[in-house]
């Protein structure tokens, strides 16, 4: 399993490059082996990331296949670990895997904005729900000094003002259309 590395600029002259590790579409289900999910955590954390993203699609019918992606909780991101549900996660009990995340201390960021620091330099970092099950939020123009960067399933789920940058699966399909992993370097 490859891991492709984008590097992005988001201002002009970046002081900091800020490494941002975004899985997403497992589509986990009974038919889901550990050794692939161990293989993409094994992957995942040979990135050394400050920020860990999933962008929802965990599991493919029922919230019991969620107990396969144990592994994927061990991922470390000194910055934080962040998620967003998808469309397939909402099709049986998206309570279940909000609190499979949260009990393992993963932030939910649906629908909400943090501000992350690095060596001094800032960024805004927005969770997106899904357009089709869930409820997005519509992006308002703020007066802010620091990039504005969007996480969420599928780049249509983002609505209003253009971030500086959206984090989602059709990246994944441009850079890395075998892995459930992407690795973006960003610089701040």
């Amino acid at each position: 399993m490859k891991v492709r590395v984008l590097r992005k600029k988001v201002v002009e002259h970046p002081e900091v490059w800020m490494r941002i590790l975004f899985i997403s579409n497992i589509f986990a289900d009974t038919k889901t082996s550990l050794e692939y999910i161990e293989r993409i955590a094994i992957e995942a954390s040979a990135q050394n990331a400050d920020i860990l993203l999933f962008g929802g699609g965990f599991v493919r019918g029922s919230h019991e296949s969620m107990s396969v992606l144990e592994p994927l909780t061990n991922i470390r991101a000194h910055l934080g670990r962040y998620f967003v549900l998808g469309d397939t996660d909402y099709l049986d009990d998206p309570f279940q895997i909000r609190s499979f995340f949260t009990e393992q201390h993963f932030q939910d960021l649906t629908n909400a904005q943090i501000s992350i620091m690095k060596h001094g330099r800032a960024m805004r970092l927005t969770g997106i729900d899904d357009a089709v099950s869930g409820a997005p939020i519509v992006l308002e123009k703020q007066n802010s000094p620091f990039p504005h960067v969007v996480f969420t399933q599928r780049a249509e789920n983002v609505f209003g003002e253009e971030p500086d940058m959206i984090i989602a699966t059709q990246l994944k399909k441009i850079f890395s259309s075998s892995s459930p992993i992407m690795c973006i370097e960003l610089g701040i």
